[in-house]
């Protein structure tokens, strides 16, 4: 679909929240106490948050993690579970697990341990109940037996707490959970670089690493990346940027897995899908840096940089780019493509005068000026190649002159200076390989010179 002369200027995200996230970790049988944290986190997100600049923000299982069949319950939670910066962990009168299932409570505790030695998580907090139910079976009273002897191994680490009573008292859970989480608010631990205000939440690079997984999206660009439905409804992934992702992944020792990105996915919240979500994402590869785009995500990696040019019907009198100024003309492009951007926010054409294409789709813009409905196109020169080829019928030419230069690289989530690092020097590593440079090079003849090397 395509519209004629309406700008639709997508509003301006607003800047990402700063979270501090805490994993709640506990038996079955806490369910009032993990219950009364949801209030606990808003009061103190509308005061104490509101002032710091930092918000607080749960993870637990029974909101956050998507139900998988065929796994141990435990596995799912774990496969689904984050960095978090707080791990909270409660205990009343069971312990958990069961049979041969080992606790998962302790199994959690111990792998916030690890990261709070290894320096990926800020602290850690473990609340016991002090006044628990009385056991009235052999077996609670042998459950209630390992709950003390794993909090006699706590209390020598120095982190404990203790309540009586949910709510309603100086020692209740509700009061003293709330007390610490404001006090710890003005932690320095919780303002070092890696929870700074600009990047509260876990790196993306410890996310991947944790789970030697990276899913990298892939754009229809050929021959920089591209992707093909079979008929079977399986895709095929090549290009250049693929190649290059394989190879980082060989290198590493992590699995690779591609998703195909179409380009009305390009919004705010490409990077938002939750770690469960099959079309969740760490990086785009084989993206125009573009100011709209900067506005959500940040680049590396501008490895190439690649011709926006104009394109013209053949018998158009328009000739070279300075017949383009000062004319009456009906622009075809791409909504939120280099083309878009450069016609309607630097040249800041009139809305009268544009035609523009929704959804992306630079080969639609290509036919409206071959259909005699545009009298000008702004697409970049690969895409115009690609479609003259496939479209050998097709009415246009391309004005030799480059109407302007875009970088093209790799597109990561903003504010994440950990994870862009290690992606640029990962895939610079690779790209260094002789069997990356020989394929970088075949890429750029394939072009005809519509791209070279940036950096």
């Amino acid at each position: 679909m395509y519209h004629f002369g309406k700008h639709r200027h997508p509003k301006k995200p607003e800047p990402p929240l700063s979270f501090i996230r805490i994993f709640v970790s506990s038996p079955g049988d806490c369910e009032p106490e993990r219950n009364v944290l949801d209030e606990v986190i808003a009061r103190i997100n509308e005061t104490e948050g509101n002032l710091t600049g930092r918000q607080l923000k749960l993870f637990k299982w029974e909101d956050n993690v998507i139900p998988r069949l065929g796994l141990a319950p435990q596995d799912v939670v774990d496969d689904q579970t984050p960095l978090c910066d707080i791990y909270l962990g409660i205990m009343s009168s069971r312990f958990g697990g069961g049979g041969k299932r080992a606790s998962g409570t302790e199994k959690e505790f111990r792998n916030a341990l690890e990261n709070v030695n290894a320096k990926t998580q800020a602290w850690m907090l473990f609340y016991f109940n002090d006044d628990p139910p009385q056991p009235k079976s052999v077996a609670a009273s042998k459950e209630l037996t390992r709950v003390f002897k794993f909090r006699e191994e706590v209390e020598k680490l120095g982190i404990i707490g203790t309540y009586s009573g949910v709510r309603g008292s100086e020692k209740g859970f509700f009061e003293r959970v709330e007390q610490h989480l404001r006090q710890l608010l003005q932690r320095p631990e919780l303002s070092t670089a890696r929870l700074s205000p600009t990047s509260l939440r876990p790196s993306r690079r410890e996310l991947v690493m944790s789970k030697r997984h990276l899913r990298c999206g892939v754009t229809k660009h050929p021959p920089l990346a591209d992707y093909q439905f079979t008929n079977d409804r399986q895709v095929t992934f090549s290009g250049y940027y693929v190649d290059l992702a394989r190879d980082v992944a060989a290198r590493t020792g992590l699995q690779v897995d591609f998703v195909p990105i179409q380009w009305q996915e390009f919004t705010s919240d490409i990077f938002a899908k939750p770690v469960a979500d099959p079309r969740a994402i760490d990086l785009v590869l084989s993206v125009f840096e573009t100011s709209e785009r900067r506005d959500y995500a940040d680049f590396t990696c501008n490895f190439h940089s690649i011709d926006l040019c104009a394109v013209v019907a053949d018998d158009s009198k328009i000739q070279t780019l300075d017949d383009l100024r000062g004319m009456q003309l009906r622009w075809a492009v791409a909504e939120g493509e280099a083309g878009w951007e450069y016609a309607v926010r630097e040249l800041r054409i009139e809305s009268f005068n544009t035609i523009v294409v929704q959804n992306p789709d630079i080969g639609t813009a290509l036919s409206i000026v071959s259909a005699a409905a545009g009298d000008v196109a702004v697409v970049d020169r690969v895409t115009a190649y690609r479609y003259i080829r496939m479209h050998p019928q097709a009415k246009i030419r391309l004005l030799k002159e480059s109407v302007l230069k875009f970088k093209n690289g790799i597109m990561v989530p903003r504010q994440d200076p950990d994870f862009e690092a290690w992606v640029r020097d990962e895939f610079s590593t690779s790209r260094r390989s002789p069997q990356i440079a020989e394929l970088e090079s075949q890429m750029i003849t394939d072009c005809g010179g519509a791209v070279t090397k940036y950096a």
